[in-house]
């Protein structure tokens, strides 16, 4: 995994507050994948639900 420092950190987009919380905004044909490492695609959701 790449490391970043933490004067880079903010720059990057990063935030460090204590309080955070995520909000997701899709329907029923969301489908989404992620990427590994090797290249490979994973899916995450589909038909608007995690996928297992």
């Amino acid at each position: 995994m790449r490391q970043i420092t933490s004067d880079k950190f903010p720059r990057a987009g990063g935030n460090g507050s204590p309080t955070h919380v995520d909000c997701m905004i899709g329907s029923a044909q969301m489908a989404g994948d992620r990427i590994s490492a090797d290249g490979r695609a994973e899916p995450l959701m589909r038909g608007g639900e995690w996928a297992a």
